[in-house]
């Protein structure tokens, strides 16, 4: 389980995180009143939305759409790809598809995962080699190192591609370059979303039903530069 309840119970949100079921094993059903069965990670979305119509027969309420694009949205290496086929490339991090082309220092991730987990500042070459000895495949991406000791997080609430509503979130970290959680948290408050970010998030969710979060910076001109969804 991932303990958010506190950051909720700030924003005015009645949930609890009180669901142990990680998408894998028997179903959960559902409390005897309306409740809303909403993942706390990127498996349990996957498991959701490939167990929509049973969740609901079990007493959930769902929000949810195909298994296969929010698999899209929640692997990296995928994300990258649908960016470069909806043209808005320039809205991610700069990608390296092979370590001898990469600029170091750089950032070393792999596809899947969340909190930062096996996610490095590869300092050299040689270094990003021997993190992943079998090249940059399609369990890892490259990516440009985004300087900046402010980091942006916003959630989104979406039906059918369209944003419903929205929640941000800005983070003041102890070093300008870092992975998390590897760094000092200073100070965080919540933000608004300028119109201009809305949009471009939006260019990534057509078609998509549910909750997502988009982290991010910004560049010195003021661009949002997207690490994941």
């Amino acid at each position: 389980k991932i303990g958010w309840s506190k950051e909720l119970g700030v924003m005015g949100c009645g949930a609890h995180n009180s669901v142990s079921w990680n998408g894998k094993g028997h179903l959960p059903y559902a409390p005897p009143v309306p409740c809303w069965l909403i993942p706390s990670q990127d498996d349990a979305a996957v498991a959701i939305a490939q167990n929509a119509a049973e969740l609901r027969q079990r007493g959930w309420k769902i929000l949810s759409c195909a298994p296969d694009l929010v698999d899209v949205l929640r692997n990296k290496a995928k994300l990258r790809k649908l960016a470069a086929d909806l043209g808005l490339l320039a809205l991610l991090p700069e990608h390296y598809d092979f370590i001898a082309n990469a600029r170091f220092p750089c950032i070393l991730k792999p596809a899947i995962g969340t909190f930062g987990k096996d996610t490095h500042i590869a300092e050299s070459e040689e270094q990003a080699k021997r993190l992943a000895p079998n090249g940059i495949d399609e369990h890892w991406v490259l990516q440009e190192l985004i300087r900046g000791d402010l980091e942006y997080s916003t959630s989104l609430l979406v039906r059918n591609g369209e944003i419903l509503d929205w929640a941000g979130i800005k983070y003041k970290y102890s070093m300008e370059e870092y992975v998390w959680p590897h760094v000092r948290l200073l100070e965080q408050e919540l933000c608004s979303v300028p119109a201009e970010h809305l949009s471009n998030m939006r260019k990534f969710l057509d078609g998509f039903s549910g909750i997502c979060n988009f982290n991010y910076k910004l560049r010195p001109d003021g661009q949002m530069c997207i690490f994941e969804v």
